[in-house]
């Protein structure tokens, strides 16, 4: 994610000739159906054609007709989306320029202009501190776009109908990241080779919402730059039930029964039905030749499905003596019926555009941003479907069913939706072949989807440290005190800066001991007590928990954290080195806390 962030040029419009660095980006035009990938008026990379290629297109058009007729034929819905909604939309200028700034976490500038008031240089600087060029690019435009409706220009697009004969105003420079803000990024970038990835799924809930702020931006940046167009975050309406209806299992929104189910086992992250299938399966299913490719009993399939609206999901499909194609064939059923899509209606589309982005580089950097991004019972479904699904590739020479198969007979179920994106999806036979090929990319990429890049994590950290700091400024002078402060006592000097005694650590410069001790932690225990540790460079987390273990048994089946300073919540995994750790967040606190189920 780093590389094209770090060295991407500007974003160009669909069409547009290459730009000077030889960067040509093809925007994905319908394939003839007859011949899907040798159509003469298509360019389609080396690449995309290979991954293409390697799927079983007919089985996989096949199956999206199927899809197609099974769904469209559901009562009570209403489309997922209207092309009017587009015009409603673009009625209200600035509207999709005020809900991109909200998304992106920057509601401040987004208040201004509400507020009628011109979103000036300074508070552009302030409100994206931190942020590197390639992020900056997609703000300063929508920023730029706002201020002409203040000042009273053109819109955007009237501008861009008139072409170079309208001038209108223009935001004056701004000034790009300082030398002091780059460095002390750098100084919050964990090592390269050395350190561990942190997970999106260890970080606290208000870290995890800074970070999908800024992956909103990053792929913003990305998309445009490809240009790809596509409104990123914007939700289309969603189906309803009909009036009247019983169901308590299908056609209900996962949160909805993760709710309802946690009144039956509070660990519980994802619906019971889908716990229940994935676990039936996982026994009963990996062998099976053809699993989710054959399709189940009709009759049988519509019995199960009854008896799971009975017992509200809590079945054992065991008892009933269940086959495994029906059921494999009832899940599939399942996640194409939930209201809200599992990989959610503001970014299902966004996830097969992946496949339109330059090389896999930039596809697998999009997948992580997007995965993020989803809500967290659509993210812990997905997260379990992912692996599920990776363990029955990894049985193919017993169930004939590998990744590329996989992908295309669950494509259908999981990236078609009614209405008017449906009917167009149909059509168009590469949106069909993009699905899969995308879900073959992440079947590919499933246990990294979830590692946030640590030139991200660097960023987070000062994104967070600025907050926290509530002193906000752009001048280089001004910023180098906030991040060289001083050592209150004794302190230790390293390529970071001057390290500072704490209540919860105390540095050591001069220690004769070996290996070398360069600083005495506190760890905060479970039951409010504190336990003192000396830290050497190759003391982990582990190290740890296995100290606090010794002096407190209670401490066994539990896990070290690290809260405040520059990161609200961070579960720590054992490899993590605390000096390493200190030298990035100086007032952290290490704390002891029981296992999560």
């Amino acid at each position: 994610m780093a590389d094209w962030a770090a060295e991407a040029p500007p974003p160009k419009s669909a069409g547009n000739s290459p730009d000077k660095l030889g960067h040509v980006f093809n925007r994905a035009l319908t394939i003839s159906s007859s011949h899907p990938l040798g159509h003469k008026d298509k360019k389609i990379s080396g690449e995309k054609r290979a991954r293409f290629e390697a799927l079983d297109l007919e089985v996989l058009l096949q199956e999206f007709k199927n899809v197609a007729i099974e769904t469209e034929q559901q009562k009570g819905e209403t489309p997922d989306d209207d092309p009017a909604d587009d015009a409603a939309a673009a009625s209200s200028p600035g509207f999709e320029e005020l809900q991109w700034l909200k998304g992106a976490g920057l509601s401040k500038l987004a208040d201004m202009h509400s507020g009628g008031i011109v979103i000036t240089p300074e508070a552009l600087a302030q409100a994206t501190r931190g942020f590197m060029p390639v992020q900056m690019t997609p703000v300063k435009r929508r920023v730029e776009t706002l201020n002409r409706l203040i000042q009273g220009g053109p819109s955007m697009a009237a501008a861009n109908a008139a072409g170079s004969k309208t001038r209108t105003p223009q935001m004056a420079p701004v000034a790009s990241t300082s030398r002091a803000d780059v460095t002390r990024i750098a100084s919050l970038t964990e090592d390269g080779d050395t350190e561990r990835l942190t997970s999106f799924n260890d970080l606290g809930a208000e870290d995890q919402s800074q970070l999908q702020y800024l992956n909103i931006v990053l792929l913003t940046s990305l998309y445009e730059h490809a240009g790809i167009s596509h409104k990123l975050g914007k939700k289309y309406k969603k189906i309803k039930d009909k009036k009247g209806s019983e169901s308590k299992t299908f056609g209900v929104n996962l949160e909805t029964l993760v709710t309802r189910d946690l009144l039956k086992d509070k660990s519980l992250k994802v619906p019971l039905i889908f716990t229940r299938i994935v676990d039936f399966l996982t026994k009963k299913g990996i062998g099976e030749e053809g699993i989710f490719r054959k399709a189940g009993s009709a009759a049988r399939v519509k019995a199960l499905r009854q008896r799971c609206e009975d017992l509200q999901g809590k079945i054992n499909f065991e008892e009933e003596k269940a086959r495994p194609h029906d059921v494999a064939s009832l899940f599939k059923q399942f996640l194409r019926e939930t209201p809200e899509p599992l990989l959610s209606s503001a970014y299902l589309e966004a996830f097969y555009l992946t496949q339109n982005l330059e090389n896999t580089e930039q596809q697998e950097a999009a997948l992580q941003m997007l995965s993020m991004l989803l809500p967290p019972v659509h993210r812990e479904c997905m997260d379990m479907l992912l692996k599920f699904l990776a363990l029955v590739a990894a049985n193919d020479d017993r169930n004939k069913m590998g990744i590329a198969n996989l992908a295309v007979v669950f494509a259908p179920s999981l990236f078609y939706v009614r209405g008017h994106k449906g009917q167009k999806m149909l059509k168009e036979i590469e949106m069909q072949v993009s699905t899969a090929s995308t879900l073959r990319l992440l079947l590919e990429r499933h246990l990294i989807l979830w590692d946030v890049p640590k030139s991200v994590m660097g960023q987070l950290r000062f994104v967070r440290e600025n907050q926290k700091g509530g002193r906000r400024t752009s001048n280089a002078k001004e910023v180098k005190k906030v991040v060289s402060k001083k050592p209150k006592k004794s302190g230790l000097k390293t390529s970071t800066g001057a390290m500072r005694d704490t209540e919860k650590i105390q540095w050591v410069s001069d220690s004769a001991e070996t290996p070398q001790v360069k600083a005495f932690v506190h760890l905060k225990l479970a039951d409010g007590t504190t336990l003192k540790s000396a830290v050497t460079e190759l003391t982990t987390a582990g190290t740890l928990m296995k100290l606090a273990s010794g002096k407190n048994p209670a401490c066994g089946d539990s896990m070290l954290t690290e809260q405040g300073g520059n990161i609200g919540y961070r579960k720590l995994h054992p490899s993590v080195k605390i000096f390493d750790l200190f030298k990035r967040n100086n007032d952290a606190t290490l704390v002891v806390e029981k296992q999560q189920a």
